[in-house]
């Protein structure tokens, strides 16, 4: 059996490696896995005192530095993608793995209305100052079981973990992000889902088309928030050529 490839993983919006926990598990199977959770969607993480794209980004560059690997590939999933993009990577650093990415706000499939509501919600909360208050607040976690596809028990996983000004902070900017994320000259391998609702796929692999010279785009069938995250959901909506496929384009180069 062909040795396993170090694997860095960035966390997702709202997300971290407790809800991501069957993403891993599934990918560890394949690789080493590595994750970072991003300073504030952890509280085993404290949050940023400047709350930014670039610290974001500086904060994965220390970690990586920590990690301490012989070779490894950057990966990311949707925002965490962004910022392993805007991250400097050396020569150990073999490939990127862009998992189902936010690149810009253009990336976002969303339907005007609801934009409109998540940019004046965003702003406001973010602008006044009161996203930890409200954040802490009873009636929002109410609001925000009610208004959530997901089961209450991830809401208030969500809730717990997560810092409230990186989360509303987070989201304004990358509601209003027109800077399309970057990237690195090393082989790449792009994985998109055909049963997105999120992402704006055409212009996400427009974007990877014209940017990059070593690639290698894999189609799947993960919603980009499935209400299932354990293991077997990763398994059953990721086939094994699609893996097999990824394997091997590392190790060939």
């Amino acid at each position: 059996m062909a040795k396993k490839e170090n694997l860095i993983l960035i966390n997702s919006f709202y997300a971290n490696s407790m809800l991501l926990g069957g993403l891993i598990e599934f990918i560890q199977d394949y690789f080493h896995v590595y994750f970072i959770d991003l300073p504030g969607f952890s509280s085993q993480v404290p949050p940023l005192k400047r709350i930014s794209f670039e610290d974001f980004s500086s904060y994965v560059e220390e970690k990586i530095a920590e990690f301490d690997l012989d070779s490894y590939i950057l990966g990311g999933v949707s925002f965490g993608f962004f910022i392993a993009s805007r991250a400097s990577v050396d020569q150990k650093c073999r490939g990127i793995a862009a998992i189902i990415p936010y690149t810009d706000s253009g990336s976002l499939q969303l339907k005007f209305r609801k934009k409109l509501i998540y940019n004046i919600g965003t702003r406001i909360i973010d602008g006044l100052g009161i996203s930890s208050w409200l954040w802490k607040k009873r009636s929002f976690k109410k609001f925000a079981r009610w208004y959530s596809i997901y089961p209450e028990e991830r809401v208030d996983v969500i809730l717990d973990q997560l810092d409230g000004k990186t989360f509303f902070r987070t989201g304004r900017l990358l509601l209003e992000n027109n800077e399309s994320c970057r990237f690195h000259d090393l082989p790449t391998t792009l994985i998109l889902s055909n049963v997105d609702t999120t992402l704006n796929n055409d212009h996400v692999l427009d974007l990877f088309q014209k940017n990059t010279r070593d690639l290698l785009v894999v189609d799947t069938e993960i919603d980009h928030y499935p209400l299932q995250m354990d293991k077997k959901y990763f398994q059953d909506h990721f086939k094994d050529e699609n893996i097999q496929k990824i394997l091997d384009f590392f190790s060939d180069r």
